[in-house]
This record gives C-alpha cells, sequence and structure tokens, in this order.
C-alpha cells in the first residue's frame, strides 16, 4: 500500500479520535464519511490487510518447510548412511 494511503489513513484516525472531544471537527468528519474513509471502514481494510499478509506468511513457511524436506533430509539421510558405511569398512579393515 502506498504511504500516501497510510497516511491519509492515519490522519482519519487521528480525526476521528479527536472528533469526539472537539466540535470543529465534525465537518471534516462528515467530508471524510462522504469519501467512505469511517472508522469501520478503516479496522475492515486493517483487518484484511493483516489477515492477507499472514496468509501469505504461511504459504511461504509451508513452501519452505516442503522445500526443506524434499531436499535436506534425503541428502542428509544419503551422507549418514555413507558415513555408517565408511564406518564399518574402517572397523572391519582393522
Amino acid at each position: 500500500m502506498p504511504s500516501s494511503v497510510w497516511r491519509a489513513a492515519g490522519a482519519a484516525a487521528a480525526l476521528f479520535a479527536v472528533g469526539g472531544v472537539s466540535h470543529a471537527v465534525a465537518p471534516t468528519l462528515t467530508i471524510l464519511g462522504g469519501f467512505g474513509v469511517t472508522s469501520v471502514g478503516a479496522l475492515a481494510r486493517a483487518k484484511n490487510d493483516a489477515h492477507s499478509l499472514f496468509a501469505q506468511l504461511h504459504q511461504a513457511m509451508n513452501v519452505d518447510l516442503a522445500t526443506w524436506e524434499l531436499t535436506v533430509l534425503p541428502a542428509q539421510a544419503y551422507l549418514d548412511a555413507g558415513r555408517a558405511r565408511l564406518s564399518a569398512a574402517r572397523v572391519t579393515a582393522r
């Protein structure tokens, strides 16, 4: 999301927070509400963005885990088997 949108959302949140205290802010809140900027909308947008981020992180973790299980574990088992054969060969050679 562009930084200008975050700044506008922050300004709207500040105006909504002050709106209950100052009567001079009410016209500004009315204009923002007319453009669809409401506290409920801002909260829903933030919640949606957070959910999307966690879904992307979950997918990335699953891909990393699958990649590790498909490459590192078989390679490690192959190396361990080779070491075991090498150790056995050393013991029988003595």
